[in-house]
């Protein structure tokens, strides 16, 4: 399992009309976990031991957001569960070592 922590951050998600990201919170003390399999992808005879890594599961994004008024992520979230509609995140964090992932 990876888990990273930080200190700052900003929760964006993708408009399905125009494609631009939109900015949805920004949020403080966040932690990412992810659970991913690694598969041993050897080639036979060699002396040198490889692996890949699966498509994550069990994603888990928490973090604290100050309180911003009316917020725009609950509508996000009730549309894309109502619409079956599909949604595009990202996350631009500072990681607890002051660089950007």
């Amino acid at each position: 399992m990876a888990r990273l922590t930080g200190h700052f951050g900003a929760v964006y998600v993708q408009t399905h009309n125009t494609g631009a990201f939109v900015k949805v919170a920004d949020v403080y003390d966040w932690q990412f976990t992810n659970d991913s399999t690694l598969y041993d992808v050897s080639i036979k005879m060699d002396f040198i031991e490889r692996w890949a890594p699966s498509h994550s599961s069990g994603v888990k994004f928490t973090a604290k957001r100050r309180h911003e008024g009316l917020s725009v992520l609950p509508f996000f979230v009730a549309d894309a569960a109502n619409n079956g509609l599909q949604s595009t995140w990202r996350l631009d964090l500072v990681d607890a070592n002051v660089g950007f992932i």
